[in-house]
């Protein structure tokens, strides 16, 4: 059975996954087998990725679910990253959000900003 891939929502996840590959501090990730491609049109965090015009995602887990989306989005693909370990996806990310975090502007849009679900029109996880 294949893994699903991983949907990475807040800064947390993304610490949790580094740990969880090892990446460390993402300093030399080649030598730790991780790889990323990049994907989309739109430089957003709507909520419309990974394809979200081709796939829904589980809104809870943040699992690709594979089934199709009904939403009316094509060409609304939002730009996001996919992580592959070993030659295999393992996550995807939007670039919006990585800017997000990247830059600490987290606590000058709202306090609870690093840990926002990009999906939840604002919202702080937890």
């Amino acid at each position: 059975m294949t893994e699903p891939i991983l949907r990475i929502r807040t800064r947390e996840e993304l610490i949790a996954l580094a740990r969880d590959l090892a990446a460390g501090d993402w300093h030399e990730p080649d030598e730790q087998e991780i790889t990323a491609t990049v994907h989309g049109v739109h430089f957003d965090t709507a909520g419309f990725w990974p394809l979200g015009d081709v796939t829904m995602v589980d809104g809870d887990t943040g699992v690709m679910a594979g089934i199709p989306d009904p939403r009316p989005t094509p060409g609304h693909a939002e730009i996001y990253v996919t992580l592959h370990h070993a030659g295999k996806p393992v996550a995807h990310v939007n670039l919006g959000s990585l800017f997000l975090w990247a830059t600490s502007l987290c606590g000058h849009v709202s306090p609870d900003a690093c840990r926002r679900d990009p999906d939840s029109g604002g919202q702080a996880d937890g």
